[in-house]
C-alpha cells in the first residue's frame, strides 16, 4: 500500500476513536483525600492485587512472560531480513504476526 493510504487509514481510526470517546459520559467523582500520596495509592493497589489470589498469580506469569520474551521479540524484523534475507514487507508480516 502506499504510504498516503497507510496514514488515511490511521487518520480514519483516530476519528472514529475520538467520536467513541465523544459519545461516551465519563462519570465524574469527588476525590476524597487529595493529599494521598502516589507511593500510597500504588501500595493500595498492590495490595487490593495480592488480595486476591488467581489476579495475583495471573500478573506475575505475564510479567514473566514479557520480561523473559519481549527481548526476542523485538529482534524478529533484524532476523527477518538479515538472517533469512527478507524485505522490509516480510518483517512487517512476522511483527504482525
Amino acid at each position: 500500500m502506499p504510504i498516503s493510504q497507510i496514514m488515511l487509514i490511521d487518520v480514519l481510526g483516530a476519528v472514529f476513536g475520538t467520536i467513541a470517546v465523544l459519545m461516551i459520559k465519563i462519570v465524574s467523582f469527588q476525590e476524597e483525600n487529595k493529599n494521598e500520596s502516589y507511593i500510597k495509592e500504588l501500595t493500595e493497589g498492590f495490595n487490593l492485587v495480592r488480595s486476591n489470589k488467581s489476579i495475583f498469580q495471573f500478573t506475575i506469569i505475564i510479567t514473566l512472560i514479557m520480561m523473559f520474551s519481549m527481548p526476542g521479540f523485538s529482534l524478529y524484523p533484524l532476523i527477518t531480513t538479515e538472517h533469512f534475507k527478507g524485505t522490509i514487507s516480510d518483517a512487517s508480516y512476522v511483527e504482525v504476526a
